[in-house]
């Protein structure tokens, strides 16, 4: 992580809820939220409504966030093997073997 984050992107969002209680005076309910995101993939969101603003501060990226795409990953490739094995032929296998390698590597 960055000792000073930069924005590297920058999505926009509906509101929904105060970003940053301890600094929400309830002005910038019902605007835009920003979500910001750093090069290192540090994000924060940005309450925005008028000209007020309200900041949260930046976090780290979670690896819990990966976690779940990766499951789905290895479930996809568990069904395609046990649906199509007898079809492949043996360089399929081979590249099989390999997703295999890198998501074991991924854990």
């Amino acid at each position: 992580m960055h000792k000073q984050h930069r924005m590297k992107s920058r999505t926009v969002q509906s509101w929904s809820h105060c970003v940053a209680p301890g600094v929400c005076s309830g002005i910038e309910h019902g605007g835009v939220v920003y979500v910001e995101t750093c090069s290192c993939g540090a994000t924060r969101q940005i309450e925005a409504n008028g000209g007020r603003e309200a900041k949260s501060p930046w976090s780290e990226p979670s690896e819990d966030r990966y976690r779940g795409a990766l499951e789905g990953i290895r479930f996809t490739v568990r069904t395609f093997r046990a649906k199509h094995y007898n079809f492949l032929d043996a360089a399929q296998r081979d590249f099989l073997a390999e997703i295999d390698i890198c998501l074991e590597v991924l854990k």
